[in-house]
């Protein structure tokens, strides 16, 4: 599931780095980076609706209405794969009241409306981003007299964290932030198993070199396996590998230790299959660092 924009009508008044957000993050030792969303209009009917399934995991009302949500499972932003947490502050009063925490949200649904309180001069909603859960409280007051967002793998900046769903969400005003689009196809009913083949890490494999070698790629790799940090794979973990459908069969690189049993007992075929399909005199024979074609 790709983390979305949450607005219909993204208008933003204020980047992280404009009026007093600069003291979120200029100069401070607790930083977060958020903005203002007013939804299109000077209204108060602006919606902020859920960019993922998600879940409210902490609320407070001492200063503004503010609840946390973070989502259910990992999402792909744009910069990896991982839980996402989000603050919403300036929220409407009555629908405050009636969230509860552990409700649970899917993603395009209504969660909350815009507000105009003691601490705001208009109606929005201040939005914070952060990957991973919530930390500690959920916030924490940095050296600049300011309360930040706080969660387990670090604040980003919206952009960093937000696709545009074209379907979803018509740029009014962006602030000159730069959001990326959202794939397109991104339908993943067809995410069966008839469609992967499983794949073991070895010591010293790269998804660089995985992904060159079955003919996909490393962002497709991540984005089936929700790996985070494409630069660290472990060796015994599995990876489901999409098979090229293009193709009548896959090229594997043989490891050390490998055997054409072994191979063909993996890949659900034969010795036989595979000695004619790659030419193989001597079925004991077979050298790490050559390539089989294995039948799908």
């Amino acid at each position: 599931m790709y983390a979305i924009y949450p607005s219909k009508n993204m208008r933003i008044s204020q980047r992280y780095d404009e009026g007093n957000h600069i003291t979120h993050m200029h100069n401070a030792n607790y930083v977060d980076y958020p903005i203002d969303e007013t939804y299109g209009d000077s209204s108060s009917n602006g919606i902020f609706y859920a960019p993922f399934d998600c879940e409210v995991v902490k609320k407070y009302s001492a200063t503004t209405k503010e609840i946390w949500i973070t989502s259910s499972e990992k999402v792909i932003t744009p910069i990896g794969c991982d839980y996402v947490t989000i603050f919403i502050a300036h929220i409407r009063s009555n629908e405050y009241d009636n969230i509860k925490v552990g409700d649970k949200f899917k993603q395009y649904e209504k969660i909350v409306c815009e507000e105009k309180d003691s601490m705001s001069t208009g109606y929005h909603n201040h939005i914070s981003c952060g990957l991973g859960k919530i930390k500690g409280t959920g916030w924490v007051k940095n050296n600049r007299n300011v309360w930040v967002l706080q969660t387990t793998n670090g604040t980003k900046r919206p952009e960093q964290i937000f696709y545009i769903d074209e379907n979803h969400t018509k740029i009014t005003d962006s602030r000159n932030l730069k959001f990326e689009t959202m794939p397109k196809n991104t339908d993943t009913s067809n995410n069966s198993d008839d469609n992967y083949i499983t794949y073991t890490i070895k010591k010293g494999d790269t998804l660089s070199e995985i992904a060159k070698e079955y003919n996909t790629s490393v962002s497709e790799l991540a984005k089936i396996n929700n790996i985070e940090n494409v630069d660290l794979i472990y060796a015994g973990n599995k990876l489901k590998i999409p098979k090229n459908k293009e193709e009548s069969y896959i090229i594997y690189k043989i490891k050390k230790g490998d055997n054409l049993t072994k191979i063909a007992k993996k890949y659900n075929t034969s010795i036989k299959k595979l000695a004619e399909l790659n030419n193989i005199k001597d079925v004991n024979k077979i050298y790490a660092g050559k390539t089989l074609k294995i039948p799908k």
